[in-house]
């Protein structure tokens, strides 16, 4: 039986406000633009070399792939029962640092590919490398073996909260 469309969207909303995402959809996306800072200040901490080649093909900035992994919770990126497991840790975790575990697994497994391509390819390889993790198994261990503090992700992502350059200062995981 499924449920009526207003009903299925208030509980929409209730589980992303319990999730800490409600803020990613607010006028002006404050929580996305905080989100995706705080994951570019991951990417540097974790992934340097990956971080300084993104930048040197003027790929710094994560919102072109970014964008549709956090505000759809990766649904559609990654392969369907992925993407389900993905929901299902957000719900359970009740925290959405699994978005940014999951997206910094998905840019080690192809780190060095990634590192191989150049220009405007980067960019489009950028936005299917989630849906190329098969192994779910592997891709949730190694996103669960990161270790992410909130606390980090709130500092790297101070940027759109306040002040600016503040994801570019060294953090400590």
């Amino acid at each position: 039986h499924l449920c009526p469309d207003g009903e299925a969207l208030r509980l929409l909303a209730a589980m992303l406000h319990r999730c800490g995402m409600r803020d990613m959809f607010l006028p002006g996306m404050p929580g996305f633009l905080s989100a995706s800072q705080a994951f570019e200040g991951l990417i540097a901490l974790r992934l340097p070399r990956l971080h300084a080649h993104l930048c040197e093909e003027g790929a710094s900035s994560c919102v072109p792939y970014a964008s549709r992994w956090f505000l759809t919770c990766f649904l559609g990126c990654l392969p369907f029962d992925a993407s389900l497991r993905a929901l299902d840790c957000l719900f359970f975790d009740r925290d959405c640092k699994v978005l940014h575990r999951l997206g910094v697994a998905i840019l080690e497994h192809h780190e060095n590919k990634l590192l191989r391509i150049r220009n405007d390819a980067l960019l489009k390889e950028l936005g299917r490398v989630a849906s190329q993790c098969l192994q779910v198994q592997a891709l949730f261990t190694a996103a669960y073996k990161i270790r992410i503090r909130r606390s980090t992700i709130r500092r790297l992502g101070l940027c759109t909260a306040g002040g600016a350059g503040a994801a570019a200062h060294a953090v400590t995981p």
